[in-house]
């Protein structure tokens, strides 16, 4: 769990704990259902013990921030984009500035961003 957390991949969890994909896909799949959690995103945001987002640590427009916290409710794309009234193209393209704008390469490592205490 530590290692989703800190926003490493599936693929490089699976290389540093010297398992299979499948394998890990599979643990993960436990703890999902351990959690009651939709996602991976939502499984990160109901472990944290302190669930205190601090959105000052990244750039974020209101936008981004309003996606993020229907991603960490475990919404998917196209549910977001209809409850926000907007495209699921515009979800996207907000994720992917998100992205961008924070050095990041995956959703997960975003998130993990808003609760790492060191930066």
């Amino acid at each position: 769990m530590a290692f989703l957390q800190a926003g490493f991949s599936q693929s490089e969890i699976s290389s540093k704990l010297e398992i299979t994909l499948g394998t890990l896909y599979l643990h993960l799949s436990t703890l999902m259902k351990i959690y009651n959690a939709k996602n991976r995103i939502n499984l990160i945001y109901k472990t944290f013990q302190d669930n205190t987002i601090n959105y000052s640590k990244l750039n974020l427009t209101s936008r981004d921030i309003q996606i993020i916290n229907h991603l960490l409710d475990g919404e998917t794309s196209k549910n977001i984009a209809n409850k926000i009234g907007i495209s699921f193209y515009c979800v996207r393209r907000h994720k992917e500035n998100m992205l961008t704008r924070n050095n990041c390469r995956t959703i997960i490592e975003l998130i993990s961003k808003l609760y790492s205490k060191n930066e």
